[in-house]
């Protein structure tokens, strides 16, 4: 997470303190596992096609709904990969669509000659979906030499380090260490607004606080294992997240607090 260092001279501006940002490791994996698939850092073959069992390939299958697979001249074999239900059709002028298909730069069409391809339609949602991010994952390692407990950390520049502090914790939940869910993550850097009517979501809300919860991170230097002179002097950089297993690293209950439930803002 990120937090703010000093008071902004807005005063509807952030806080010292504020969470200004929850980023859960799972984000960071899907994102750097995206980068390592993007279809230009993958060769096309003899052909101008893409290389069948390719990481590429498989990272086309698992984040996609449909496998399209051209039979004939005319007809294409549709088969929906979640269900594995499977239909002919026969899209009018295929060889066109094909042709615009191949056009695109950095196609992703799979096959070993022309009036064979293979390609894969209907993108899926893989926000917080563990299983399809691990798995993801599972086909990098087996291809490349990324490991993903190497790309589990947000990386900030030199500047946000210098100007904010990050900080990394673990969530508790049932008597178990757990990983800090996206919708907690949201949560967590939320302002503080209210509405006229809470039952009507169509009257314009009024900003009380640019950020509801805040970490205070001048009296917790001990538990935050930092230097309060390094986080304040600006011409530092300072990263205290350390590669320490999770149940080892501070409880997000145990050091971030509601600046409502604390008093500091009455609604």
């Amino acid at each position: 997470m990120l937090i703010h260092i000093g008071d902004s001279p807005d005063p509807l501006g952030y806080k010292d303190g504020d969470v200004i940002g929850c980023y859960p490791f799972l984000n960071t994996l899907l994102q750097r596992g995206q980068n390592i698939c993007l279809p230009k850092k993958f060769d096309y073959n003899s052909v101008g096609l893409r290389d069948f069992g390719t990481l590429l390939e498989k990272y086309e299958k698992k984040t996609h709904k449909y496998k399209c697979e051209r039979i004939n001249s005319n007809q294409i074999l549709k088969t929906n990969l979640l269900t594995e239900e499977q239909e002919t059709i026969s899209p009018t002028n295929l060889y066109g669509f094909i042709t615009k298909l191949l056009s695109i730069p950095n196609h992703t069409i799979f096959g070993t000659e022309q009036g064979r391809e293979v390609w894969y339609m209907e993108k899926l949602p893989l926000f917080g979906d563990s299983a399809k991010i691990h798995s993801i994952w599972d086909d990098i390692e087996h291809h490349t030499g990324n490991l993903r407990q190497n790309n589990m950390r947000k990386e900030f520049t030199p500047t946000v380090k210098q100007t904010m502090l990050a900080l990394d914790c673990t969530g508790f939940l049932n008597s178990s260490y757990t990983e800090i869910s996206k919708h907690t993550a949201c949560d967590r850097s939320s302002p503080i607004v209210v509405r006229e009517d809470e039952d009507d979501e169509t009257i314009q809300t009024t900003l009380i606080a640019k950020r509801q919860w805040k970490i205070p991170y001048k009296d917790m230097d001990s538990e935050l294992a930092i230097d309060i002179d390094d986080v304040l002097d600006l011409n530092k950089i300072v990263d205290p997240r350390q590669d320490i297993q999770q149940t080892e690293k501070n409880k997000l209950d145990d050091i971030m607090f509601d600046k409502v439930d604390l008093g500091e803002y009455i609604l």
